[in-house]
């Protein structure tokens, strides 16, 4: 397993991808409720909804797509 300390969401502790939001969203959703900085989508979803973002669903998509 990876020890790399951004290897793991430090908020459920179970194994995180790379991955990003866009500024805007990432600062209502995590900054305002001075959450950890790294965590893995499930959590961020979970912050994002308790800080009033509730979208219908929320989209994956990959940053690029190798041809």
């Amino acid at each position: 397993m990876n020890n790399h300390p951004e290897s793991l969401c430090q908020r459920c502790h179970r194994p995180i991808v790379t991955w990003f939001a866009p500024s805007p969203l990432w600062n209502k959703a995590v900054r305002e409720v001075n959450a950890e900085e790294i965590l893995c989508p499930v959590c961020f979803v979970q912050l994002a909804e308790a800080a009033g973002i509730r979208p219908t669903a929320w989209q994956v998509t990959p940053e690029s797509t190798p041809l």
